[in-house]
């Protein structure tokens, strides 16, 4: 019996999940936890990453094919930076919308935990903010460096693409989150149904026209020389998320948060 109970203690010891570390750092170790569990949500991320591997794989091969046969593409490579800009935007629309814009509603039925736990909703918030931010901006970065690379751009111009597309990154995560609590999911919990709601429609919609600009913004700047435009959209996209986080807790404060 008392091998039986040490075995048990062992046992789950080895898979407990310690939430150490502060308020803001349990709610990140927790919405990892959640996400990682997730076997449906992680094949699906799995998909996604294999698709954008793939156009990655596209790029090597036309990269390979311009230092071969060398061909001039100076008057292109403008294009070809717009396209992939465009391209990976759409692999980070995807991205929130299956997993950050329904964040909230996929808590319905675990919603008494956080309601009880004493937790206001500036924390809540900021957890899930800090884990999709974070983690969709690395992704976004390696993205960027790789595309970079890729394309043999030289340090400056890949700079600018870089700063432009986790700008517009976290415009796309800040948008996605706080559409996702203002109107949530009533009805299911299940983040397919959830993507495919009128939010969501407005939210692909809307982020991908957002996604176009930035790559027109780019375009236009890597073709004339100015970078001022740049410069001048990544200032007011990063003040429009700014606006969204600090109106956050008005447009929800009369849904029980």
């Amino acid at each position: 019996y008392h091998i039986q109970k040490e075995g048990e203690k062992r046992l789950f010891k080895g898979i407990t999940f310690h939430f150490n570390g502060g308020v803001t750092m349990a709610l990140l170790k927790k919405e990892i936890l959640i996400s990682t569990r997730n076997m449906k949500g992680v094949l699906w991320f799995l998909f996604l990453i294999s698709i954008w591997l793939a156009q990655i794989g596209t790029n090597v091969i036309l990269s390979h094919n311009i230092q071969k046969y060398q061909p001039d593409i100076t008057q292109k490579i403008a294009i070809l930076q717009a396209l992939q800009f465009i391209i990976a935007i759409y692999f980070i629309c995807s991205f929130t919308l299956r997993f950050a814009f329904p964040s909230f509603s996929t808590e319905k039925k675990t919603a008494w935990i956080l309601g009880g736990a004493p937790l206001n909703f500036r924390k809540i918030f900021i957890g899930k903010y800090v884990f999709y931010t974070s983690f969709f901006t690395a992704v976004g970065l390696i993205m960027s460096l790789i595309n970079a690379r890729v394309l043999h751009l030289d340090l400056i111009p890949a700079m600018h693409s870089v700063l432009l597309f986790v700008s517009t990154v976290i415009f796309v995560v800040t948008f996605g989150l706080i559409l996702g609590l203002v109107f949530p999911s009533l009805d299911s919990d299940d983040p397919e149904v959830i993507s495919t709601s009128m939010p969501g429609l407005f939210f692909t919609a809307l982020s991908l026209l957002y996604g176009a600009l930035s790559a027109w913004i780019l375009y236009a700047s890597l073709s004339t020389g100015m970078v001022v435009p740049l410069y001048g959209f990544i200032i007011l996209t990063l003040l429009l998320v700014g606006v969204m986080l600090l109106s956050a807790p008005c447009l929800t404060k009369n849904r029980g948060w």
